[in-house]
């Protein structure tokens, strides 16, 4: 505890937690602290004996000299349990960690991962430069040559920050390393020839990415998922029988693709049909998992969250961003209007067509007509634009000509996929 004459001075009314009269001593102060997974600091008075708890605080000089600040230890080492699974060996004993639905150990409630350890999303820095790089493509220069894209509609990044571009105008992936000039073709073809055979693509919207560099991808006007392994020349039919349909083996135009890489699991936005399919590894027809209710319209990007076992849906048409949770009878409201309204304020949307999750919870949605990237801290519904100018479109370094997808990188580098400046854009993290 620190020398008599400091206390708590909270950074907000939710960082206060309880305020107690008539505690007896300090040393029952820092027990009960310790007890409570989100007493991050406390302040008691030994004149007064008023003990109060805080999630988060600064110390400050106190008008009173009998009062003292506590604080409970928070080193990286504590969390070393972090997204393991729970067992009774680390998050079940364990103050700093909960386990979640998935069974798998995370930040309690109201905390964020920092990459080290549990935060106060307080203390969490979500400024990027408002100034984009072009990391892939020409921008305003759409071509077929391998320093060319023409109309990126999706953009993935793997572990080593190499990019996948679905090069939709071109009818390919390509592969792009980190601080390269031109990409490689990794599925469809070079010359940017459209087909149905698994040689070639037809249309690609969004791509999934495997541990091993294998993609899965949305072969939207095939209508059809075909997985490249890495290095391969073709394709496998993974979901779809290439004609539009809505029977479990079938899909109309899909959008969005998915990976739970622990089970080989594939989601899939069948954005013709307005639902989610599931696919279990190996399985030649899916099941309906959102859309049942009709709560989904368009549906185009997802992303699998695999600390809740649980996937978020652009749901472009409807303007908001649902969640589903494995095994839940319906999806939840993440952002955006529950009846479907657009708009152009912190609280809407106006075609969201891509979400994408960091680490610490957060969300990140391409929000395609106004021409923005906003940014959700966890738990929170008022989005802030970290990217782009609000409905305005351009080609310069500031502005987007429609952001159509974006990607997060382990520092949380932001990469946007800029359709009609064919480009990648990429936002550093500060």
């Amino acid at each position: 505890m620190s020398m008599f004459g400091f206390e708590c001075q909270p950074y907000s009314s939710t960082d206060q937690l309880i305020i107690l009269n008539n505690i007896r001593s300090g040393i029952l102060c820092a027990s009960n602290c310790n007890q409570q997974p989100l007493c991050h600091y406390f302040d008691y008075d030994v004149s007064t004996k008023i003990y109060r708890t805080f999630m988060d605080a600064s110390i400050v000089a106190s008008t009173s000299s009998s009062s003292r600040v506590g604080s409970v230890r928070y080193t990286p080492d504590l969390y070393s349990s972090y997204g393991q699974l729970c067992t009774p060996n680390n998050c079940e004993i364990n103050r700093y960690l909960v386990c979640n639905n998935a069974n798998r150990c995370q930040c309690p409630p109201g905390l964020v991962w920092n990459m080290e350890m549990c935060v106060v999303t307080n203390n969490f820095s979500h400024y990027w430069n408002t100034t984009g790089n072009t990391v892939a493509g020409i921008s305003g220069n759409a071509g077929v040559t391998a320093e060319q894209l023409y109309k990126p509609i999706s953009v993935a990044v793997d572990s080593t920050n190499t990019l996948y571009i679905s090069d939709f105008g071109n009818n390919r992936v390509q592969k792009w390393l980190p601080g390269a000039s031109n990409g490689t073709t990794v599925a469809g073809q070079s010359s940017g020839t459209s087909g149905s055979g698994l040689s070639d693509l037809y249309r690609p919207f969004q791509v999934a990415v495997d541990l091993n560099g294998g993609i899965f991808v949305a072969d939207a006007w095939n209508n059809r998922v075909v997985y490249w392994s890495n290095g391969s020349y073709s394709g496998i039919l993974i979901a779809g029988d290439g004609t539009s349909g809505s029977a479990n083996n079938q899909l109309s135009s899909p959008q969005g693709v998915a990976l739970d890489s622990s089970t080989n699991t594939l989601y899939i936005s069948d954005s013709g049909n307005n639902r989610v399919m599931r696919y279990l590894s190996g399985a030649s027809s899916g099941d309906v998992v959102v859309g049942i209710n009709g709560e989904l319209n368009g549906p185009r990007g997802l992303y699998y969250d695999v600390l809740s076992n649980s996937i978020l849906i652009a749901n472009a048409q409807a303007n908001n961003i649902l969640r589903w949770v494995y095994g839940a009878n319906s999806s939840t409201l993440v952002a955006g209007d529950s009846n479907g309204l657009s708009g152009n304020t912190s609280l809407l949307f106006a075609s969201p067509v891509d979400v994408k999750l960091d680490s610490m919870g957060n969300v990140y949605v391409a929000d395609e007509s106004k021409k923005r990237i906003q940014f959700f801290l966890y738990g929170q519904v008022n989005g802030t634009t970290i990217a782009g100018v609000n409905g305005i479109a351009g080609s310069t370094s500031m502005l987007f000509n429609t952001p159509c997808a974006l990607a997060i990188d382990n520092e949380l580098n932001l990469y946007v996929a800029d359709i009609y400046n064919s480009r990648i854009q990429q936002f550093l993290h500060n």
